[in-house]
């Protein structure tokens, strides 16, 4: 695909506002919000401005722990990088499809798939950083939730949890 007018039917199942090059700018979506857990202490990871300068970032919601904040473009574009890669390889097509089709079959997370989602789900697998790109956030984190449990936040590392049988993933 090279322009949005090129995305597949199955992007209107799932995308609540029209599709839109980039993010709105004055859109402030925390795409990772209530997928973030802290390493340090298990607690959840929040949004919010941090610092002096008020700036777009995760951090543990426990003010006792001591795990530092992430920026928020540094953090989201960490998770499109792994989650591209992840399912961008051709050779896991096929184990990746497999996996989403015994999600479904076993009825979890209902309230965010059912079978009639496996068509655009597997589009999203085919086209994951073309479509992440050219959606809105709330889009966005649809799509995270399709693959994604939750993300474990360390100092070093971010965890990915897959809801996907197959997929094992970190980011360094």
């Amino acid at each position: 695909m090279k322009s949005p007018a090129d995305l597949p039917s199955f992007v209107d199942a799932f995308a609540p506002e029209p599709l839109t090059l980039g993010r709105p700018e004055e859109e402030q979506a925390y795409v990772l919000d209530g997928l973030l857990r802290c390493g340090a202490c298990g607690g959840t990871w929040e949004p919010g401005l941090r610092g002096p300068r008020r700036v777009p970032s995760y951090g543990c919601g426990d003010p006792e722990c001591a795990a530092q904040p992430v920026l928020r473009a540094t953090l989201e574009r960490a998770v499109e990088e792994a989650l591209a890669k992840e399912l961008g390889d051709a050779a896991r097509f096929e184990q990746v499809e497999q996996g989403l089709r015994r999600r479904l079959a076993r009825g979890s997370r209902e309230d965010l798939l059912s079978p009639a989602d496996a068509p655009w789900m597997l589009g999203l697998v085919q086209d994951f950083r073309f479509l992440w790109r050219h959606v809105v956030p709330q889009s966005q984190r649809k799509m995270l939730r399709v693959f994604v449990d939750h993300l474990l936040v360390t100092r070093e590392n971010v965890f990915i949890a897959w809801a996907i049988d197959g997929l094992a993933g970190r980011l360094e």
